[in-house]
Parts: structure tokens; sequence; C-alpha cells
């Protein structure tokens, strides 16, 4: 997937529409429909990071240098920032949430059932 592709699905998965995305970002609508179309190409790391954290990915998988599971460490990351968490304990959280997921998708059920 390309990385207007992961922009455009990313933004939508979260139901953002292209002004919020903008106005996040302190850019004009059209910028950021020219991120989606590939109109523009070469984004600035700072811009590359705002967008990342927008969309709540990792600027790495963003970019195409990390696999996804980089963005649920991000997303979590992200997600307890006010919790004063350390990075081993998001890497925690991270692998807990891979087992959960594993087990679900063996059939194991509901974990709270």
């Amino acid at each position: 997937m390309t990385i207007n592709e992961k922009i455009k699905n990313r933004r939508l998965e979260l139901g953002l529409s292209l002004e919020d995305v903008a106005q996040k970002l302190g850019v004009a609508k059209s910028t950021v429909y020219r991120y989606e179309t590939e109109e523009i190409k070469n984004m600035g790391a700072d811009k590359i990071a705002a967008l990342a954290r927008v969309l709540q990915l990792s600027p790495g998988y963003l970019m195409g240098w990390e696999g996804k599971d980089s963005n649920l460490y991000y997303h979590f990351k992200s997600m307890t920032e006010d919790l004063d968490l350390s990075e081993d304990d998001i890497d925690f959280l991270v692998t807990m949430a891979q087992k959960i997921a594993r087990k679900k998708g063996e059939g194991g059920g509901d974990a709270g059932a």
C-alpha cells in the first residue's frame, strides 16, 4: 500500500474529513487532498510526524519503513500518554493485545466470557 493510500484509508477509518485533518495539521484542505492523491510526493519530516499523529499511525509505518505492528505500539503509546507508562509497559500491552488476538483467531472465544 502506498503512503497516499495509507493516508486516505486511515482518515476514512477514523471518520475524519479532509477538513478535519487539515485543521489539525494547520494546512489547507487541498493540501491533504494532494497528499492522498500523491500530487505532493515530498512531505517534510515535520508534516509526516504531524500527519502520523493525527492518523494515529507510526511515522515509520506511514512511510513504509516499518510493518503494521509498529502501528499497534504507536497507538498504545498515544492512547496512554496521560498514564506515564514506560516503553516496557507499552511493549507489554502490545504483546498482550497480540496474544489475545491470536487466541481469538484460533477459536479461543471471548477473553471476558
